[in-house]
This record gives C-alpha cells, sequence and structure tokens, in this order.
C-alpha cells in the first residue's frame, strides 16, 4: 500500500506545496465527529514554513479536508529535535459557532437542523458571523427525511449540537470540499453490508478469510444508567403575570428495578418561554424535559466496541469497498459476531509501514444488539 502524500493548500485553495517525508503520519476520519491528523517529523525539514496554521491538508485517500490549527516543537539535545503538526478535519468549523439566542424546532430533523446552520453560519443576520462559502446539501435518503426534532437551544455550540443529534440517531455528518471551493455540509448513513440485506455484496471482517490480523473487543457497563430523575422548577403564568407559586416539576426516564436499577440525576434547563414570547404550558414543559432527560441517559449507555487491523493487501480496500459509516459483518476466534457500524478510520504511516485500524460500533455481535 503505498505511503499518504499531503498536499497543503493555502487559505484560497491553492496547492503550495506536498508533504511525504516525515516519520509517522496518522490520520483519522469519523463519522458523526470530526476527524483529525499528526505528523512527527525531525526538525531539519522545512515543515514548519509550509504547514502553516489555517491552512489545509488534502489526503487522496480520503474525502475529509484537514485544518492545520498547532505546531509543537520538541528540543532534545539528545535524541534530536521534533515537530509535531496537528489538526482536525472540516467539520471542526461548527465548533466557531453557537446558536445566537434562543432556537425552538420541532419537525424535520434535517429541515431544522439547515435552518440553524442558515440562521449562525450561511446567512446569520449578524453580517460577521457569516461564512461565505458554507452550504447545506439536503439528503433525500428517507431514512433521514422521516427523522423528526423537538428540541430547544439557547447559546449551544453548532458542532457539540450537531454531533449529539447525530450520535442520538446514528446518523452521519460530514463537511467537503467541492470544485467550487464551497464547505459542503451532509448529513448520510452508511451503506448496509451485513448478512441483514440482500441487494449489496457481504462484507465480513474475519481472521478466518485472512483479512482481519488482530482484534480488541470491549463490552463495558461501567458507566451504564437506566433510570433518569429529571427536575426543574415550573412557574405558572396568569394573564401574563407571574404568580408567586413555583412547581417542582419532576420527571423519572426508565423503569428498571433492584440490582439492575442505576440511577442518574438531571438538572432541567428547559425554557419555559419561546423565541417568539409563547409561555410553554405545563404539559409542553413536561415534554421538553422528558427529551432532555432521554438526551442525558443515551449518553451513558453500554459501552460495546470492536477495534480490528484490517489486513493491508486483504480482500476488501477502505475507500472502494467500504467507507466511514458502512455497517459490515465482524468475527473473531471467540465466537463474537454480528453487524457493527466503522465509526473510524485510523491510517498510520510510519517507518515500519502503513496499517488501517478501524474501530467497529456493535449494531448487532451475538444477536444482543440487533435493532
Amino acid at each position: 500500500m503505498d505511503t499518504m502524500e499531503l498536499a497543503v493548500l493555502d487559505t484560497n485553495f491553492d496547492i503550495v506545496g506536498f508533504l511525504d517525508n516525515f516519520e509517522s503520519l496518522i490520520w483519522t476520519d469519523r463519522y458523526s465527529k470530526c476527524g483529525d491528523f499528526e505528523i512527527y517529523t525531525g526538525a531539519g525539514s522545512d515543515i514548519l514554513s509550509l504547514a502553516k496554521k489555517d491552512y489545509y491538508l488534502w489526503n487522496k485517500n480520503s474525502d475529509r479536508l484537514m485544518i492545520i490549527e498547532k505546531q509543537e516543537i520538541d528540543t532534545d539535545y539528545e535524541s534530536g529535535n521534533k515537530i509535531k503538526i496537528t489538526g482536525r478535519s472540516l467539520e471542526s468549523i461548527l465548533d466557531r459557532r453557537i446558536v445566537w439566542g434562543q432556537k425552538d424546532v420541532t419537525g424535520s430533523l434535517q429541515d431544522k437542523l439547515k435552518e440553524i446552520l442558515t440562521e449562525n453560519i450561511i446567512s446569520p443576520s449578524i453580517a460577521s458571523r457569516k461564512i461565505s462559502n458554507f452550504i447545506f446539501e439536503a439528503s433525500t435518503d428517507t431514512k433521514i427525511t422521516s427523522l423528526t426534532i423537538d428540541k430547544q437551544y439557547k447559546g449551544d455550540n453548532l458542532y457539540t449540537l450537531v454531533q449529539g443529534l447525530c450520535e442520538d440517531n446514528n446518523l452521519g455528518f460530514k463537511i467537503t470540499l467541492n470544485s467550487y471551493h464551497q464547505f459542503v455540509f451532509k448529513l448520510y448513513f452508511g451503506v448496509d453490508h451485513s448478512y441483514k440485506q440482500t441487494a449489496l455484496p457481504y462484507i465480513v471482517f474475519s481472521p478466518s478469510y485472512d483479512n482481519l490480523s488482530g482484534s480488541n473487543y470491549i463490552d463495558s457497563n461501567e458507566k451504564y444508567k437506566n433510570v433518569n430523575l429529571v427536575e426543574q422548577e415550573y412557574t405558572p403564568k396568569t394573564d401574563g403575570s407571574t404568580t408567586s407559586n413555583s412547581i417542582n416539576e419532576q420527571v423519572v426516564i426508565g423503569t428498571s428495578e433492584g440490582l439492575s436499577r442505576r440511577e442518574m440525576y438531571t438538572s432541567g434547563n428547559v425554557q419555559q418561554t419561546l423565541d417568539d414570547k409563547t409561555e410553554l404550558t405545563e404539559a409542553q414543559f413536561i415534554s421538553k424535559m422528558k427529551d432532555q432527560g432521554n438526551t442525558e441517559i443515551n449518553k451513558v449507555s453500554t459501552t460495546t466496541t470492536f477495534e480490528g487491523d484490517i489486513v493491508n493487501e486483504g480482500q476488501y480496500v477502505y475507500g472502494k469497498d467500504f467507507q466511514i459509516g458502512d455497517i459490515v459483518e465482524i468475527r473473531n476466534e471467540y465466537n463474537v459476531e454480528g453487524r457493527v457500524r466503522i465509526t473510524e478510520v485510523v491510517r498510520a504511516d510510519k517507518e515500519s509501514g502503513t496499517s488501517i485500524v478501524p474501530t467497529l460500533e456493535a449494531i448487532g455481535l451475538n444477536d444482543k444488539f440487533d435493532q
């Protein structure tokens, strides 16, 4: 497998040089989070003058573009000086914006997310907040267009907002650079190559097929919670004026009992007044408390992952046969098998060779997590 050669693009997206002389390069693409990279090399290189902050890195093996964010120089008189260059993929630009003011969203998840990005990036009321080359590409996938949302935001970081929505719905998102030098935001679902479908060829990773050289399986409930107590004060309004009696609303998410019950607590932060000054009824307020409680408890579910070392010259080629977000079959020598989603792919180029290591999130290992 060829080692990675990186093109360096300036802020106008013109190529200003190439990087191919380094001790190690780690390039990570992710499904519902931004990716990142790390270049490590000797200080004799001219990399510092080429790989400037806010410049971009392009890699022919990935559809993601990385933003150079940090330069480090480690001085060591015995082993020699070293340089480390790091940064994150284009998805990280969402981290530069917040939801300006309060935003109540109910309806199509994709449509409402487009509204949020339009109001805070694409065409905001404050001109200085606009990113002129940012566009939204709507998906026609019915699995995406059928998703709905009923949430309230105020001052939320856009990256955290988008990443959370995607994780809650098993969605992927990406921002890519098109030929017009536009940042294209898009939601997507990975392609299913598992035994659960019949339209496409199956993709199975297993040592018995000589395409998986090693694996790391983790099934943990260390941080697992299944009952969430949500509390918040609700103040009724009478003829537009506030009464003196507040109600301590409580919502309980989950019904587990005995030793299997694992509790957590959430202090509600539901806004009682909508943007149009409409007051939420008590029932609407409680409904939004339930939404918040479900969101928080989903963050502490059981953790089941399966990392595998893909054989470089195996029968399946990353970028051709499978992509980030795709669903494949996995099987190891301990009879752990089933459907997994490729949530991350780490490609590392070192002096010892090139490796591709995916992180696989369980969907139906041994039918325990079948959906």
